[in-house]
């Protein structure tokens, strides 16, 4: 998870750089933000909006006047294999989005009512999520949903607009990545129940090193199909009260997208699609859809439980079904200052023409100076200019291909 003192405002961070547009307008937002702020205190405004907006939406998206129901719902939102493993990972980006998404639920509700300017109401919600494509396109979803499908055109429109500042500057570069990234991040097994049970226990990222070790627990894939039987009879309750049926559904597509990769034939239709299609390089790293399941999961599996007087007692099962996410992932996150060279050479480097090489060229590094634990270099955002890079990423001994295939590509392969 990767920010920087001050990072600095260039073409790239508006997705009219050489590479696709992936970290935009995030870059952009983080750039003009840090002009104001240090960016140790909006990584820390980032990590309290996550945790509290994702619980807190969660908790009111229910309707019930019982805490104990909401807590519950909080809990299974913001407290799952979802959010601890992209955390790990640091998908911060990713993580806003789906701290957005009860709130993108609770403004399409209202679109659908008919209420007064909802739709300023989902404008709001959907900001945080638009600020990387998926998180974007989640957010869509969602709304899309929940609106209902007299107010579908209307979202839709919102959505084509709110999420331009990433779509626009696709249109600029040919948008294909490379086919074999499909395996590589595909969702992967985390116990016995294999790949199907993690992903519908929330889990499964492709990335082994940000597993949590509570999810080996033997007893998780049943406990898994437990919850999850008590959810849909949940969503059954609910039903009578609020239309979920749809969220529902967008939450089984989540999961089918997330096991595509590792369905009988999914690999090659992947393949042809990033191979041919730009911008279908979206479906790689496919885990990251199930997050439309973990909302209808929470909300459901809080109000089967509605009735019963152990509400808390099943809040604290689910914290103890991942002990592991407490205090910071057991050490697993912490703050790591840089070296005081990095200030000294940005120093040296501001105002001064042309790019800047970093070797070794590799877009992911191991520092002394971090234990070294694998991490995203942060020379690009840290250096003034533009730096050059391979974005190439070796996954299990396989080496997918970088999307620079412009000059930064040239130069990481001399």
């Amino acid at each position: 998870m990767v920010f920087t003192p001050e990072q600095p405002l260039n073409a790239a961070a508006f997705g009219l750089g050489d590479a696709l547009p992936r970290a935009v307008p995030v870059d952009a937002v983080v750039a003009l933000v840090t002009q104001v702020v240090s960016g140790q205190l909006v990584q820390k405004l980032v990590l309290f909006a996550i945790v509290f907006a994702s619980g807190l939406g969660a908790a009111l998206l229910v309707p019930t006047d019982k805490t104990g129901v909401r807590v519950v719902a909080a809990v299974a939102y913001s407290w799952n294999a979802y959010v601890a493993e992209r955390l790990f990972i640091g998908h911060w980006t990713l993580l806003l989005g789906y701290a957005a998404l009860p709130w993108v639920a609770k403004a399409g509700l209202k679109m659908r009512d008919g209420a007064p300017r909802a739709w300023t109401g989902l404008v709001l919600a959907s900001l945080p999520a638009v600020v990387s494509a998926p998180g974007g396109i989640l957010a869509l979803g969602t709304a899309l949903a929940t609106a209902g499908r007299r107010k579908a055109w209307q979202v839709v429109a919102i959505g084509v607009v709110l999420n331009a500042p990433w779509w626009v500057p696709s249109l600029l570069h040919n948008g294909l990545s490379d086919p074999a990234g499909v395996e590589a991040f595909s969702a992967r097994g985390e116990n016995w129940g294999g790949p199907v049970l993690s992903v519908l226990g929330l889990g499964g990222i492709w990335n082994a090193e940000v597993v949590p070790a509570s999810r080996a627990n033997p007893m998780l894939p049943v406990i898994t199909v437990l919850l999850l039987g008590a959810a849909v009879l949940g969503l059954r309750a609910l039903s009578k009260r609020m239309p979920v049926w749809p969220l529902a559904g967008l939450g089984v597509l989540g999961a089918v997208l997330a096991l595509v990769a590792v369905l009988p034939g999914g690999v090659p239709v992947l393949e042809a699609l990033i191979e041919h299609v730009p911008g279908a390089g979206l479906l790689r790293d496919s885990q990251k859809w199930v997050a439309w399941l973990a909302l209808p999961f929470a909300i459901g599996l809080a109000v089967a439980v509605e009735r019963l007087r152990a509400r808390l007692l099943m809040a604290v099962l689910l914290l103890g079904l991942l002990p592991d996410l407490a205090w910071g992932g057991f050490g697993r996150l912490e703050p790591v200052d840089y070296p005081p060279d990095w200030a000294a050479v940005r120093e040296k480097l501001v105002d001064r023409p042309g790019d800047v090489a970093v070797f070794p060229l590799s877009a992911f590094r191991r520092f002394e100076w971090n234990d070294r634990r694998t991490q995203l270099d942060p020379a690009p955002r840290y250096l003034p200019g533009t730096t050059v890079v391979d974005d190439s990423l070796s996954v299990g001994g396989r080496i997918v291909a970088g999307e620079d295939r412009g000059r930064r590509g040239c130069a990481a392969a001399i």
